[in-house]
């Protein structure tokens, strides 16, 4: 099942529909019925969903992911993507050591696997197969695209001629050249035409060229780049003429990562150099510059107040892309999620909340947030009536920090009777437990350190008019 996009998605739900009949009036309700169809197999049942690469993730992708529908099922869900392992616990809340991560082939398995795919027995073309293995970089997706068009020329590949970089120039000079280069590239798929003047590279392909270039290289792209998109705002009247999300348009588009991504001495590098003379006064003129991260988040902020969530959410995400993983301000986390809940997204609040307390224990807004997240996922079924608990002690925990936070409104609704006390000493702990019950719904708050019983210890609850040991 692909999910490179949304259309995919709903392509690759609509075909399984018409196999299994669950179709639906239109599409939410196909998905739903091929949910439940799911949920309903007595059999055993494994599901690839395949390209999970889009920055931001669908509702529906996140409903087939994280759904409460998988409870009780008997089938497993595979998932393929290009993002980090780190991305993907963040994201799809998949442990790290759940990741298999596949590198490219060494170069004895890029020419197995060309011999396999071409049907060339001869061993002496292996230096010509490791050569080609070589210039490209050993991802499987090219080799395959690669094998492909050798076995459509049908011509071995020692007798195929070799294209040196100054053929190459030669051939892109001449306008029917160019068309037939192009031709053969989209045949393959290695580019997408999106309009009669654009092109789109396949993410492997651009993965390969990054691959092979120096730094320098970067540097003159980045700044063929900057003029390309100069020229653009120049020749129009606004830059909403020239700039959408969308590639389709067969315009420039604003890629989302770039900030995040672009490193900072390749930015240095763009601009021209001053040289000045050691020897004259030189004045400071200096102003201070808020950091990428931190500006980030104040942007996300202004939208957060806005009531603009999803882009809040979406700086908040560039901010924490753009950070050091060693150095990430808490804030962060904390920031985006609460916009998670804002959007009834519990599993990301959830999520962010635990990272913004594994950071800094000592901000109150983590431990409050955790508790918002685990009640509604509550409320939605997402987890079990008993998580109650874990939610209760993450509110008492943010009222310990900050007292404040017990009038606000949402903290009341999720948590109406809140009390705690907190165990001073090692040694109260088991007489504060015998104590309980005079005191109900009080939760205890231990210190760090080591608690022993010298004797065992017997306690009764009274809840809901029963009694439990």
């Amino acid at each position: 099942m692909s999910a490179e996009t949304q259309d995919t998605l709903e392509d690759s739900f609509t075909t399984l529909a018409i196999d299994v009949d669950t179709t639906g009036k239109d599409f939410r309700e196909t998905f739903k019925k091929n949910l439940k169809w799911f949920s309903n197999l007595n059999e055993r049942w494994l599901l690839v969903v395949d390209n999970i690469d889009e920055e931001y993730l669908s509702d529906n992708t996140k409903e087939l992911l994280l759904g409460s529908w998988k409870r009780n099922t008997r089938g497993h869900i595979i998932i393929t993507s290009r993002r980090e392992p780190n991305e993907v616990e963040e994201s799809m809340v998949v442990r790290i050591e759940d990741c298999i991560s596949l590198n490219v082939f060494e170069k004895e398995e890029g020419l197995e696997f060309l011999k396999l795919r071409t049907g060339i027995n001869c061993d002496t073309d292996d230096d010509t197969v490791m050569t080609l293995v070589e210039e490209l970089g050993g991802l499987p997706l090219a080799l395959e695209q690669a094998a492909a068009h050798i076995k459509a020329l049908n011509v071995p590949l020692v007798r195929s001629p070799f294209v040196e970089d100054s053929n190459l120039v030669e051939v892109l000079e001449d306008e029917m050249g160019c068309k037939q280069v192009i031709e053969i590239l989209t045949r393959f798929s290695l580019f997408q035409r999106v309009h009669d003047t654009s092109l789109s590279v396949h993410r492997l392909v651009q993965e390969v060229i990054r691959d092979n270039m120096h730094l320098k290289q970067r540097c003159l792209i980045l700044q063929h780049a900057m003029r390309m998109v100069n020229k653009a705002l120049d020749s129009s009247q606004s830059p909403v003429d020239v700039l959408y999300d969308d590639a389709s348009k067969g315009k420039t588009y604003k890629n989302k990562n770039t900030a995040a991504t672009t490193r900072q001495r390749e930015n240095i590098r763009l601009f021209s150099v001053c040289n000045t003379c050691k020897n004259e006064d030189i004045h400071d003129n200096t102003f201070v510059v808020t950091s990428g991260a931190e500006a980030l988040r104040i942007l996300g902020n202004h939208a957060f107040k806005e009531q603009r969530y999803l882009d809040a959410i979406r700086y908040y995400t560039d901010g924490i892309r753009s950070s050091p993983i060693e150095n990430i301000d808490s804030r962060l986390f904390s920031n985006r999620s609460v916009a998670y809940i804002r959007i009834k997204d519990f599993t990301h609040a959830f999520y962010d909340a635990n990272r913004c307390i594994d950071i800094a224990s000592d901000n109150w807004k983590g431990y409050c947030w955790k508790a918002y997240a685990i009640s509604g996922l509550i409320e939605n079924e997402s987890f079990p009536p008993t998580m109650e608990a874990m939610g209760l002690a993450s509110a008492c925990i943010a009222s310990y920090k900050h007292p404040p936070c017990l009038l606000l409104y949402d903290m009341k609704i999720s948590y109406p009777i809140i009390n705690y006390q907190m165990v001073e000493r090692p040694e109260c702990l088991q007489q504060d437990i015998m104590s309980l019950t005079d005191r109900p719904f009080t939760t205890l708050m231990l210190r760090k350190g080591q608690y022993k019983f010298n004797e065992l210890l017997m306690t009764t609850k009274k809840y809901s008019g029963r009694w439990y040991r």
